[in-house]
Parts: structure tokens; sequence; C-alpha cells
């Protein structure tokens, strides 16, 4: 049955003439591989090759970052969070035009593994030898600290407004829930299903899968409802409600390499292979999608594998 949808998928635009949706806006190589992470509104990415982690924008081209284990973190402004692994972790936060600013940790804290960022710079990390061992929780905000309640376990997304997006884990079935650091208020949604979030857009618009990961949803607080799917695990959603997942069924598949456009608005899904018509690549994975509808991932060209931008051949509106 997976393999007949997969099939289905990418022939259906053949068969019924429809041009690809996508063409490719760069292609982002370097010796042995380059894959493309993140991508955000300035169409700037952060991504791995052999050498490491890396950012890559048009004007400023590759910008390697030493010593950081962790995948960076972007945001529309251009920051990139960085973390350093040490005896005492170091954050800093890094752009193209300031280069470095450190950011002192919180006194006694030595780990910063960094969880969330927004577009205004205020980001989430914990205090953790590893994830099984999570002391406490911080938010950072105006060059301010905040520790958070224990119920903030592993935020997943800090919106515009500065709202951290989490599981509540401990209640008889997980739920998702929003946090507002400033006033320490704490809603939480239970749902017909134990659900973990995974990503939540600025209009209040949250997605994620059930525990078992045998279904997707969508949570639209606007409207007070919520919605489930049996074909499609979202995991990623920009401000005009696209979203990158995969099939229930891909159940080794790394949780950053999404097979499948859906628009939740309409329900029209779009497997990978059929995005684009450039014959020169061929799309693996795709791992982001911003505002404006771009979107990042990796594929091959001839032997190499290759980082990608694509853009929607229409353009989207603000």
């Amino acid at each position: 049955m997976f393999v007949k949808r997969f099939l289905l998928a990418l022939l259906l635009p053949l068969i019924l003439g429809a041009s690809a949706p996508y063409q490719v806006a760069h292609v982002i190589q370097q010796d042995d591989f380059a894959i493309c992470l993140k991508l955000n509104n300035l169409n700037q990415v952060v991504g791995v090759s052999e050498e490491g982690n890396f950012f890559w924008s048009q004007g400023t081209g590759f910008v390697y970052f030493e010593d950081v284990d962790d995948l960076p973190h972007l945001n529309n402004s251009g920051k990139v969070l960085i973390r350093k692994v040490g005896r005492t972790d170091e954050l800093s936060f890094w752009d193209p035009q300031s280069g470095y600013e450190k950011i002192e940790l919180p006194s006694g804290q030595r780990t910063a593994f960094s969880l969330a960022l927004n577009d205004s710079g205020c980001f989430s990390t914990v205090d953790a030898e590893s994830w099984l061992d999570v002391k406490n929780q911080y938010v950072y905000q105006s060059g301010q600290w905040l520790k958070l309640p224990n119920i903030c376990y592993i935020t997943k997304k800090m919106n515009s407004e500065g709202k951290l997006l989490f599981t509540r884990l401990d209640l008889e079935a997980c739920a998702p829930a929003l946090f507002d650091p400033l006033t320490n208020n704490v809603n939480w949604w239970e749902l017909p299903d134990s659900c973990i979030a995974l990503d939540c857009s600025d209009d209040q618009v949250i997605i994620g899968n059930t525990e078992d990961r045998k279904k997707g949803w969508v949570l639209d607080l606007n409207e007070e409802q919520y919605r489930s799917y049996t074909n499609f695990l979202p995991r990623v959603i920009n401000n005009h409600q696209e979203t990158l997942g995969v099939h229930p069924d891909e159940e080794d598949s790394h949780s950053l390499f999404h097979t499948f456009l859906c628009n939740i608005k309409t329900g029209k899904m779009t497997y990978v292979a059929s995005l684009i018509e450039d014959k020169s690549i061929r799309l693996l994975r795709v791992t982001d999608i911003n505002d404006k509808g771009w979107i990042c991932g990796f594929g091959l060209q001839g032997e190499d594998i290759v980082g990608v931008i694509l853009k929607p051949k229409a353009p989207k509106l603000p």
C-alpha cells in the first residue's frame, strides 16, 4: 500500500499533465556532500557537510562553525544560535554583519542544550548531561535568564510572542501546551489521542504526531478545531499552513527529513519527487519551509549529494 501511494503521488502530475509547483533556486555543493536543514525567510540556510555545520547565503557563501556539535538554530532575522561543547558550554549569537556575540550562562549552569529560537533573539535551553538527566530549563529574553517550571519539558518552538510550545508529559495522555514565561501562564489542550507537539505557526495552528506515530494531527486554536490524519505525519509548518512531513509507514525516517509537502487548508499532498522537473537533480528529502513557501533539502546531482533551495513558481502573498 505504501509503495502504491508513492507511485501514485509520483505519477499523478504526469497523468494529469500538471507541471511541478517548484523550481530550483540554488544548488549548494561541497567536495563531499552538503545537506541543508533549516531555512529562514531571507533564504539563508544552516546545514551540515563533511567539514561540519555551516551557514550559507547567496551574498555570504559558506561560513563554517568550528567545534560545534549541535545543529545551529537560525531565525528569520538572520541570527544563528551556536553551542560549543566544553567543560562548560558556550553559547553565542552569530550573524554575517556583526560576527560573534557571547552569551553568559546562568550562574552554576554547565551545559546548555539550545532548543528553540524566535525572531526576536529569545531562546530556551536545558541544563542537562543528557536528555535523560534534565536539571533545569531556562528562557533567555532581552539579556535576562528566566528559569522555567519543571512542567515545561523540552520545548519544541518559541513563537513570535515568546510563547513556548511543548508537550505535557505529566498527564494521563500526552497533550500539546503553550507556556508564557512572562506571566507563568500555561495553556494545554486534552485531545482525543495522546499527542506529541512538534511545531506551531504564529497564527495559532499547532501540529504534531500521536504518541504511537500512527496518525498526524492539526489543532487550529482560532477555529477551535482538531483534525487527525492517518496518511500523513506533519512535522514542520509555516505561517501559510503549509507543512512538511512523512507517511506513517516510514518508521525509520530521520526526524529532520521529510518526503511530503501538504497544504492543510486544502488537504493537497505532493510527494518530494514531484516538486521539481529539473532532471539534473534527484530530490531525496526536504527539511524546512519558510513563510514565502521556499523549501530546502538535499538530493543527488550525478553522484554528489548537494543541498538545494526550491522556490515556488507561484509566489506566496505576504
